[in-house]
Order: C-alpha cells, then sequence, then structure tokens
C-alpha cells in the first residue's frame, strides 16, 4: 500500500490511476514552507492550497524515479511522476505515443487535446484528457453490485517534461463541470498552469567514469 502522509485532515486517497501503478519503498522526503522537496533530490513542487489541507501519497516507482500526488477533499488531484529516462534519439513525442497513450487508451480516457512544446528546461507535451470514473472521489453506492461510491469522471490536465535524462509528468484533474464536484472557480488548465509554475528541477551532477587502472 502506499504511504500515505496527511500535511493537513484525512487520509489520502489512491493517486491518479491512468499515470502509473507504484511500489513503495521508504525514503525521506521533506515539505517545509509549502515546498515538496522529492526524497531523490531531483525535483521540488509548491504545494497546493485548499480550505480542507492537501493529503500526499508517495511512492518510489520507475527506476531512479520518485512519485508523489496531492488530493483534497474538493476531489482535487495534483501528481508527480519520475522516473530516470533517456531518449536518444527519439523525440518526447514518440516516447509519449510508445509509453503514455496505451495507458491512457487502457482507462478508455478521452483526448481533448495535445500540443507539444519547448520550453527552457526541455521538451515538453502537454495534454488535456478526460477520464472515465477516473476521479479519486465519488457518489452514490454503486449500482454493478460492487458496493461504495461511484467515482465521477475525471478532468485532468497532463505535462510531461524531459529534462537533465528525467521524464517529470505532472497532472491536475477535478470532476468535470456539470457534476456535483465540478463548480470550482479554477479551470483545469488554470490549475495545471499554476502547479507547473510551483515546479522545479533540481540540478544533478552527472556522474564521472571511474578511472582506468
Amino acid at each position: 500500500m502506499p504511504e500515505t502522509r496527511a500535511l493537513s485532515g484525512r487520509r489520502g486517497l489512491p493517486c491518479l490511476a491512468v499515470l502509473a501503478a507504484m511500489t513503495l519503498v521508504c525514503l525521506s522526503a521533506s515539505a517545509e514552507d509549502g515546498v515538496y522537496t522529492s526524497p531523490t533530490g531531483t525535483f521540488k513542487v509548491r504545494v497546493p492550497g485548499s480550505p480542507s489541507g492537501m493529503r500526499t501519497n508517495e511512492f518510489a516507482g520507475k527506476p531512479g524515479g520518485w512519485d508523489v500526488s496531492f488530493t483534497d477533499d474538493l476531489c482535487r488531484q495534483f501528481f508527480v511522476e519520475e522516473r530516470r529516462q533517456e531518449l536518444g534519439g527519439t523525440s518526447l513525442g514518440a516516447w509519449v505515443d510508445v509509453h503514455v497513450i496505451p495507458q491512457l487508451k487502457e482507462s478508455k480516457a478521452k483526448i481533448k487535446s495535445r500540443e507539444s512544446l519547448t520550453t527552457a528546461l526541455g521538451p515538453v507535451v502537454r495534454m488535456r484528457v478526460l477520464v472515465p470514473k477516473g476521479a479519486p472521489c465519488g457518489q452514490g453506492s454503486a449500482k454493478d453490485g460492487a458496493g461504495g461510491a461511484v467515482p465521477y469522471d475525471f478532468d485532468v490536465g497532463i505535462y510531461i517534461l524531459y529534462s537533465q535524462e528525467r521524464i517529470y509528468k505532472l497532472a491536475y484533474g477535478h470532476p468535470p463541470a456539470g457534476s456535483a464536484l465540478g463548480k470550482l472557480s479554477q479551470t483545469v488548465d488554470a490549475g495545471l498552469a499554476e502547479f507547473v509554475k510551483g515546479f522545479e528541477v533540481i540540478a544533478v551532477p552527472r556522474e564521472k567514469p571511474a578511472a582506468k587502472p
């Protein structure tokens, strides 16, 4: 089970399922002055504010990476997934086609938009998707006999950055407009932009090749 640390409020909810399945490894992260720093020492991100406080789930994900999500009682979820990856001669867009799009299709997500960007940190692919029943919260009781609440659909913005031989997937989502919890004043695009603005890649020294005897 994922480790859950409550910054404020109740225990955390499951992380956004469309992005990855993770395995827990106990490392030490830090969150000071509203800024979360990964235990890998490779990124930090400002913890989004919320009237109900944010709950955080942490995972050791792909090799050399670390993943964290922040969820609140408004059914908003922010997510960072990090993995060590050398693209070689492959473009980031081609990598996304192979490693991200199949996951979205498996979740029956509808891709509403996609664009490629060039930033000071590196190439970026930005997407907007709608994931059926993908929210970390729901309403009522399940009609399929499984019991429990039926999850809301999830309107998600995804920002995939390649920098310093690592891939970072940042995401922000909330139930779409028209649902019981889809009446937030902040749009998905604005929420993702604010989250990305508070994200920072920490320079990692390159390993020097071992000296020959």
